[in-house]
């Protein structure tokens, strides 16, 4: 069995397949691309591939209705598998993101990753970083070295200038770490 994934190792692969793939006439417009439902399925059928590069098994909506689970193991015995990536997709902005990472906060699985889409500037997005970790902080339970990859990117084709690119950050339970580097994702 491979070792834990880390919120590094995912972000690298996933920018690089994010950038290969992005340019998908039908999904350039003026309009807020990340609401369109074209959208969300090709942000999930990215996922389930790199899912598999990766060498797990994708898995839609499994419990507790995660968008995709990537598994070590697929089949009948589920008590061999292994829930190594929980992976939610949230299209809208904070705070409805906040409930996906609540749902996140109570699966056991190796590397929790939310992606979503920001409306506002670095600073603003890092105070609302800080709140998911105080809300973190105040839970009383906690899965022994949790590992969560947080990635932000622009609500729609008009942010590109403003915004540039995705952001990502890993969260280790007590701090937030931007790991973007030079991992671009869109190119303007």
């Amino acid at each position: 069995m491979k070792d834990r994934m880390t919120a590094e190792e995912f972000w690298e692969k996933f920018s690089e397949e994010f950038n290969k793939k992005f340019f998908d006439e039908s999904l350039k417009s003026d309009e807020t691309w990340a609401y369109k439902p074209e959208w969300t399925n090709w942000m999930k059928d990215l996922l389930i591939e790199l899912g598999e590069q990766f060498g797990y098994y994708p898995d839609c909506e499994y419990w507790p209705r995660v968008d995709i689970g990537l598994f070590s193991n697929s089949g009948e015995e589920w008590s061999e598998w292994s829930f190594e990536v929980a992976i939610e997709h949230e299209n809208v902005c904070w705070p409805a993101w906040k409930k996906e990472l609540n749902k996140l906060m109570a699966i056991n699985a190796g590397l929790k990753v939310l992606i979503t889409y920001r409306e506002e500037p670095y600073d603003d997005l890092m105070k609302k970083l800080n709140e998911f970790r105080e809300i973190y902080k105040s839970r009383k339970y906690h899965q022994e070295h949790d590992n969560y990859l947080l990635i932000f990117g622009p609500l729609d084709n008009n942010d590109f200038w403003e915004y540039e690119d995705f952001l990502a950050f890993s969260f280790d339970g007590e701090k937030i770490t931007d790991i973007t580097n030079n991992k671009k994702t869109i190119h303007g």
